[in-house]
């Protein structure tokens, strides 16, 4: 079942794989396969661009070429949750029950499910390295962790979303120098060293993702469920404009910093100690504060958080918790039948109103946490 879905999805075509990925795959193979890396192709950043110059030397169709590699991080992800449910439920005799149900359902999870085998996308590759960067940060393997997370830096820019969980689990702990978050973008050159060596520029590595947050930054939100849907004119596309001259993203940005310094503040005040629980309840709160309040969201831009809230629904197995995943797997899949099949089964006004209660009710939840010290 858990193949038997995704190979009924194979030979379904988006927009995104006829209009640019399979484009970008046409166009390397044209230009030499690995050789054509040095030519400006696509707009993702070096090492997926170096897997589809890969790819391109296999005599089989780029649908299922391409595809087939988000698959296989699909099952790495479901893999990596397990683990993440085993270690943390060390002390609770059914333990292998949930890691394995955990496991069936991060892969049947519906964006799990659709954003590789259906829509062709990737998202499956960062966020399965994010899920192994926190395997080894509840374990305080703190420089593993960074590669780790440094290797999902290299694959997508919305790692950024669960960063501020590294700056606060140091602030909390300083079991780690500071200077581990250098291992971030060294690890990003590493992974983009096979660009280079085909003739690629350090700079031109180090700029795409600068070039990248360019192609939304006319778009406040694009077909999420961020804040900005609630009182911003909005256009077929879903796209929140600017209301008169103020720039309301520059605002979305100052509101998020200042929450997350606020937590921090308040971690270092009470010297809260994060224990390896409350590492990915921060990760999933961390991810779903920036989304709902930065500027220029994405559809896809709450995968992790898709599959974090899944894993702690079964770590705590509650009403709340239950609640949560099931609200953000929701919102988050809307997005993506509005985007592939044009069906707006979730209305996005409504999807944000009950993002916000997600929003709120972690936050809440974390500073009972924070505030009421053990």
């Amino acid at each position: 079942m858990l193949l038997g879905a995704r190979w009924y999805l194979l030979k379904y075509e988006t927009p995104d794989y006829t209009g640019f990925l399979n484009v970008w795959f046409e166009e390397i193979k044209a230009n030499g396969g690995l050789h054509a890396l040095s030519r400006n192709i696509g707009d993702y950043n070096f090492p997926y661009l170096t897997i589809l110059s890969i790819l391109t030397y296999i005599p089989i169709r780029s649908l299922y070429t391409i595809k087939a590699v988000s698959i296989m991080f699909d099952f790495i992800l479901a893999f990596s949750s397990f683990v993440l449910i085993y270690k943390l439920l060390k002390n609770c005799k059914n333990r292998n029950l949930y890691s394995l149900i955990t496991y069936a359902l991060v892969l049947l999870a519906p964006t799990v499910l659709t954003n590789g085998a259906c829509w062709g996308q990737c998202d499956s590759i960062y966020a399965s390295f994010i899920l192994i960067s926190l395997i080894f940060l509840i374990d305080e393997k703190y420089c593993w962790s960074f590669v780790f997370l440094g290797i999902s830096f290299a694959f997508k820019l919305q790692f950024i979303f669960i960063l501020p969980l590294y700056i606060l689990v140091w602030v909390s702990k300083r079991k780690f120098p500071l200077y581990y978050f250098g291992i971030l973008p060294i690890v990003d050159l590493v992974m983009c060293l096979p660009a280079i060596v085909f003739g690629k520029s350090i700079k031109d590595c180090l700029m795409v993702y600068i070039n990248q947050t360019q192609s939304y930054a006319s778009f406040t939100s694009n077909n999420f469920p961020s804040i900005y849907n609630l009182f911003c004119k909005l256009t077929q596309k879903s796209e929140a404009l600017v209301i008169g001259n103020l720039d309301v993203g520059k605002v979305g940005i100052i509101i998020t910093i200042s929450i997350y310094v606020i937590i921090a503040c308040i971690i270092i005040y009470k010297k809260y100690d994060i224990s390896r629980e409350d590492t990915l309840e921060i990760g999933l709160w961390s991810i779903v504060v920036a989304t709902f309040f930065m500027p220029n969201m994405h559809d896809r831009y709450m995968y992790v958080a898709d599959v974090l809230s899944i894993i702690i629904a079964m770590i705590f197995r509650n009403k709340t918790s239950i609640f949560y995943a099931i609200i953000i797997n929701l919102n988050s899949f809307s997005t993506y039948v509005r985007y592939m099949f044009g069906v707006e089964f979730l209305n996005i006004q409504i999807a944000t109103m009950l993002q916000l209660v997600v929003v709120i009710g972690i936050t809440y939840h974390l500073l009972k946490k924070f505030i009421v010290v053990k």
